[in-house]
């Protein structure tokens, strides 16, 4: 069994501690799987948490030793499966370059986070493992954050984190420093255009 826990340090507001089951995520109007949703969801929402590693199946090409979560409820449901490089489980550290899974290379990790019968066929992304336990056919403990880009387009974006029964802290941006970046990215491209056309 093994574990880790990392600490990002970013400008943002700590929104939750303690060991608990958290679902959280923000995305862009355009957003095929999210739909310009945020959302906040725990146990005491009505939502189950589990937490299986999903197996090497030779017919699918391999897929590997994936981790995969679920979220649901009545009503909703959620899905998150990561496998690493070499399709690889997902150990604690940071996935860049990550494709639809389970049709990424094996050189790629593989990601795919579903909503609701909402899916990608394409996609591209990354995802940071900050804790993860194990036995022999369920995750005990996962912490992952994420970025998806639905059909490979990067404004459509859905950002998010989960937490199976860990303490490590769900960070979200405060709206002021979202301001700040989106502010930063428009002087960057007004910038640019400035400079081109001169």
């Amino acid at each position: 069994m093994r574990a880790c826990v990392f600490a990002v340090c970013i400008v943002a507001a700590p929104a939750a501690s303690n060991a608990a089951n958290i679902l959280y995520y923000t995305s862009s109007p355009t957003s095929l799987v999210a739909r310009g949703e945020t959302r906040w969801v725990t146990e005491a929402d009505g939502f189950t948490f589990s937490g299986i590693r999903y197996f090497n199946f030779p017919n699918q090409g391999g897929v590997g030793n994936a981790a995969r979560l679920s979220v649901e409820s009545a009503n909703e449901w959620w899905q998150l499966t990561i496998v690493g490089r070499l399709a690889l489980f997902p150990f604690p550290g940071h996935y860049p370059h990550a494709r639809r899974w389970p049709f990424q290379e094996s050189h790629q990790p593989g990601l795919d986070f579903a909503a609701n019968g909402r899916g990608n066929n394409r996609l591209t992304g990354e995802f940071t493992v900050y804790e993860a336990e194990f036995n022999e056919t369920e995750l005990t403990k996962f912490a992952v954050d994420f970025v998806q880009y639905d059909n490979e387009e990067l404004h459509r974006w859905v950002r998010g984190s989960i937490r199976l029964d860990s303490d490590v802290p769900v960070i979200v941006p405060e709206p002021s420093a979202m301001l700040l970046m989106v502010t930063a990215c428009m002087l960057v491209i007004a910038w640019n255009g400035f400079r081109v056309r001169t």
